[in-house]
């Protein structure tokens, strides 16, 4: 519409919003005023949220859903609290709160995380895939998001994009995804030869997305130890044993 802000409107506005310096304008310092209930209000939040983690962790489920329930009463927006929350309830409730969470939180790690693997765990492997995807493009050494990625692609029954997402040096979730896999395609087809071909194909994906060389060099060497078996019973015992040791 051939409008721009001027530099003084623009000026304005930063003065109202940034509320993390001293006021510039009589605005400025309105904006402030006003927010102050609205902060205090989520800052009680958050520590009545991280009485209630403690407490969860402690084995006292009732103190902590007491906490997060006055938490969610001073600011219902309080992810913490609903995240809390979703570990003392069942599988849809806690569903629920954490859509609730994302919705009034665009992006919380913890939240994106625990949906992720509800997800998985309810057979839904579309929407662990997005929630694991979000917070992998903003923290891409995530180790939990990484395998929850490739948990998801298994989920839709691909194999080389799980490889792909795996993409790390193996510690021991990752491995327990790659041969938990393996499993379920040895009794799938009654051979070893499907699992050992997926093990030596997630393995690929490790060198391939690890920066470590140490660990480039160990899974050399299995491959390597795995491609000298005899049948494909020996290739899946080295590929398996290997995946173990290098926990």
């Amino acid at each position: 519409v051939g409008y721009a802000a001027t530099a003084d409107e623009i000026r304005g506005f930063l003065d109202r919003s940034r509320r993390d310096r001293p006021p510039a304008t009589l605005a400025g310092l309105l904006a402030r005023l006003e927010a102050i209930p609205a902060e205090q209000a989520a800052n009680f939040a958050k520590a009545l949220a991280r009485r209630a983690e403690q407490s969860r962790a402690a084995g006292r489920p009732d103190d902590a859903e007491r906490d997060c329930a006055a938490a969610l009463a001073f600011d219902p927006g309080c992810a913490d609290a609903r995240l809390c929350r979703s570990f003392l309830l069942g599988p849809e409730a806690a569903l629920a709160e954490l859509d609730a969470a994302a919705e009034r939180s665009p992006f919380h790690r913890g939240v994106l995380v625990r949906r992720a693997a509800l997800a998985l765990e309810r057979k839904d492997p579309r929407k662990a895939r997005g929630d694991a995807g979000r917070v992998l493009g903003v923290f891409p050494a995530d180790a939990e998001a990484r395998e929850l990625l490739a948990g998801s692609h298994l989920g839709l029954g691909d194999d080389p994009g799980a490889a792909a997402a795996l993409g790390e040096a193996v510690r021991a979730d990752g491995a327990e995804v790659i041969l938990a896999h393996a499993e379920a395609l040895e009794w799938k087809f009654a051979s070893p030869g499907a699992a050992a071909d997926w093990c030596a194909l997630a393995l690929t994906g490790v060198q391939k997305g690890t920066r470590d060389p140490r660990a480039k060099d160990a899974v050399a060497e299995v491959l390597k130890a795995a491609a000298g078996a005899k049948d494909d019973a020996g290739r899946l015992k080295a590929l398996r044993d290997g995946i173990r040791n290098m926990r």
